[in-house]
């Protein structure tokens, strides 16, 4: 017999109940193509390459098991997948029981959320960094001038340790919480432009709002310009001196026709306070509410956005359809996806179906900034040096050329993207502060 939660093969042999259906021959008892008796009488609602959780709900088969809940109910991660085997070829991962290529080990980048593929138990060669870098903790090297610059470049964040001292801001910039500026127009704006949040927290916004009463949040103005605690409100004593704090008790404005909220109005110990509906932003302290054009701020949609009052609709592409009312658009076509990633002396091409990668370019220098172009099959990187930095190019036809667009111009692009509408390339250069 085998133990609870468990199943029975054909073979005898016991393996984890929530292996069965799941479209792996995990009991190993079907002969001459035949189906394993742990694939028997299922009934499948997802696709192949699909994973059906218990709810039912289908996610990627490259999900299960690779140490992150993608079922709503977790039935993708369960623990039985910290003992499942991987393949021949296959790492391993520690805590997660996630198999990756070996050829991933020792790469330099943390391909298991644990790193247990980069860990020092595996002996990784130390690999020697050129005079002008630093080398992270996992062994991956960058340019010099990124140590303690306020941007985490190694994964480790090895670059950025808590001795760098803080850079000195102008006068029209902000001070991350991490060292690092940016300008005085990004505070507040409801988008995190330092890394750590630090631009939007509640007590520098309330700061940078001209608005405020003057008095700290949670608490009231009196008359005298006193500030006293909200909870000190209404309670039968002078706490401001002058009786403001307790005058006015007692009365809903917001049942009166006094108020002039125009959508929501909320009661407050003494006074009364306005808001708007989801979709809405407040003019003159919420008494009036605008229409948001979230198209123009949030950019909710993936495709297309079109604004409407109090909301917005999307829309996709032809040859795309949508997931969830067009905020993600996927494409109708039998392309399988696959991955680019660069590990600054390679760039690799990631099979996302059958996990097999391929290495299209090697030898570089030190690879930054990576897009491709699919109309014209083409890869663009960046590559960032001491002696000269360049953009390049390299076309998937079989010749694999690289082909240098810029040099002379650039200085330090880390960041690069290719318009493949407009047929227009764009990168930003960290040297020279531009775009």
């Amino acid at each position: 017999s085998c133990p609870a939660m468990s199943f029975r093969c054909l073979n005898g042999l016991c393996i984890p109940d929530s292996w069965r259906c799941d479209r792996d021959m995990d009991c190993e008892d079907g002969q001459n193509g035949t189906l394993s008796s742990d694939e028997l009488d299922c009934e499948y609602k997802c696709a192949r390459d699909q994973f059906q959780c218990k709810d039912g709900e289908c996610i990627s088969l490259l999900s299960r098991c690779d140490g992150h809940p993608d079922c709503s109910d977790s039935s993708d991660e369960p623990p039985a997948c910290r003992v499942r085997p991987c393949g021949e070829n296959e790492f391993k991962c520690n805590s997660t029981g996630q198999c990756i290529p070996k050829a991933w080990m020792c790469d330099g980048a943390g391909d298991c959320s644990d790193g247990s593929d980069e860990h020092l138990d595996l002996k990784c060669p130390v690999r020697t960094c050129k005079p002008s870098e630093f080398r992270c903790l996992n062994q991956v090297c960058i340019q010099e001038s990124y140590y303690c610059d306020g941007d985490q470049d190694c994964e480790d964040g090895s670059d950025e340790p808590s001795t760098c001292e803080k850079r000195r801001c102008r006068e029209d910039q902000f001070t991350c919480g991490n060292g690092r500026c940016i300008s005085r127009h990004a505070l507040c704006n409801g988008w995190e432009d330092c890394r750590d949040g630090s631009d939007e927290r509640s007590d520098v916004c309330h700061e940078a709002d001209p608005k405020v009463s003057g008095c700290p949040e949670g608490h009231f103005k009196c008359a005298n310009k006193i500030c006293v605690n909200e909870s000190l409100l209404c309670n039968g004593e002078n706490d401001c001196g002058d009786f403001s704090d307790e005058n006015r008790c007692n009365i809903n404005e917001c049942e009166l026709s006094t108020h002039a909220c125009w959508q929501v109005c909320e009661d407050l110990p003494i006074g009364y306070n306005c808001s708007c509906h989801p979709g809405f932003k407040p003019k003159n302290e919420g008494r009036i509410c605008e229409d948001v054009d979230e198209c123009a701020t949030q950019y909710p949609c993936t495709h297309f956005c079109r604004n409407t009052y109090g909301s917005f609709a999307c829309s996709c592409a032809d040859g795309y359809f949508s997931v969830d009312g067009g905020r993600t658009c996927k494409a109708n076509s039998p392309v399988k996806a696959s991955l680019l990633l660069s590990n600054r002396y390679y760039i690799r091409q990631v099979d996302l179906h059958r996990m097999s990668s391929d290495i299209l370019a090697q030898n570089l220098t030190n690879s930054v900034a990576l897009d491709f172009d699919s109309v014209d099959n083409c890869i663009y990187w960046s590559e960032v040096t001491a002696v000269g930095s360049s953009i390049k190019r390299m076309c998937l036809n079989g010749s694999q050329e690289h082909q240098v667009l810029h040099s002379t111009t650039v200085q330090n692009p880390d960041g690069l993207a290719v318009d493949w509408v407009g047929r227009n390339l764009y990168w930003c250069d960290k040297g020279k502060d531009t775009i």
